[in-house]
């Protein structure tokens, strides 16, 4: 006897792949599998056979597993991650700067703190 829910629990797991991926996706995949087979189902069709058209909906599991894997993939972007690291770099050294001279000037460490903090709200883009 065809047990749908096992079969589309089973697709589910077999596109996600690792144990990560299967928490991430695999109610979104059993969701769409549901909602294809109830709209078969609907215009006529068995179980079964809407199954095997959900299930070429879906396309390959190798090409879904990939979709899946390069979705969940951060993005990276070296332009921001430069300019973070020049925003850094330059609020350090200012921020130094304005420590070692206002200290060595008779300032007091608030009077020093408040300085640079308004400097580094200048700085930052």
């Amino acid at each position: 006897m065809f047990d749908l829910n096992r079969e589309v629990s089973l697709l589910a797991r077999k596109a996600c792949g690792s144990w990560f991926s299967r928490r991430a996706y695999q109610a979104e995949i059993e969701d769409y599998l549901h909602c294809v087979i109830e709209e078969h189902v609907a215009n006529g069709s068995t179980q079964e056979a809407a199954f095997e058209i959900a299930r070429k909906q879906l396309g390959s599991i190798e090409s879904l597993r990939g979709e899946l894997e390069q979705s969940s993939r951060p993005t990276f972007s070296w332009a921001a991650s430069k300019k973070l690291a020049f925003s850094a770099t330059a609020a350090l050294l200012i921020g130094g700067l304005i420590l070692r001279l206002g200290l060595s000037s008779g300032w007091t460490m608030s009077h020093v703190l408040a300085f640079v903090s308004a400097t580094l709200k200048w700085i930052t883009f």
